[in-house]
């Protein structure tokens, strides 16, 4: 499992644990505290949570493919702001 697809799933589980929250401004973000509690030793983890998190706020029907390995982030990304007409990539 690459560091992605890691983030990914480890995205999932803490969504699924409340763990995803909308500000009062409406925006989302990970809880505080979150991205401490999944430190990694790869330095690039954190920031791909935080990508997952985009992802799951935008185009969460992709994130079984970026689980399964079907896709890069970049490729995720590009299908995602093709698909919603949003215009920006992950």
């Amino acid at each position: 499992m690459n560091t992605g697809q890691r983030a990914m799933a480890t995205a999932l589980v803490l969504e699924a644990d409340g763990r995803r929250i909308e500000t009062k401004t409406g925006r989302r973000q990970w809880r505080d505290g979150t991205l401490r509690l999944a430190d990694s030793p790869n330095a690039d983890f954190g920031s791909r949570l935080k990508e997952c998190g985009v992802i799951l706020d935008f185009a969460p029907k992709l994130a079984a493919e970026v689980v399964a390995g079907g896709g890069g982030f970049s490729r995720v990304g590009s299908r995602s702001a093709s698909n919603d007409g949003r215009g920006s990539s992950v």
